[in-house]
């Protein structure tokens, strides 16, 4: 099965609740996690969710650098 490869830009309330449905839908993969506040920057998304198979994907603050330089090249932005 193809996978949509989705980010989610902002990682407040909001955001979290709408990424939870991408993190458990079999058709979507999580691929990028943007968000601008300091202190989630560099951490890893599985921390935030306890979940151990999104490891390895790391908050970044650069929009741009996880759009347009990130592998795998994400089809879909959430962006709350």
């Amino acid at each position: 099965m193809t996978q949509i490869k989705v980010v989610q830009f902002g990682f407040g309330p909001r955001g979290i609740q709408s990424v939870r449905p991408v993190l458990c839908q079999p058709g979507l993969k999580l691929v990028g996690a943007v968000e601008i506040d300091p202190g989630r920057a560099g951490n890893d998304l599985g921390e935030l969710f306890e979940h151990p198979q999104h490891r390895r994907i790391v908050f970044c603050d650069q929009s741009e650098k996880v759009i347009f330089t990130s592998e795998p090249k994400p089809e879909v932005v959430l962006l709350i």
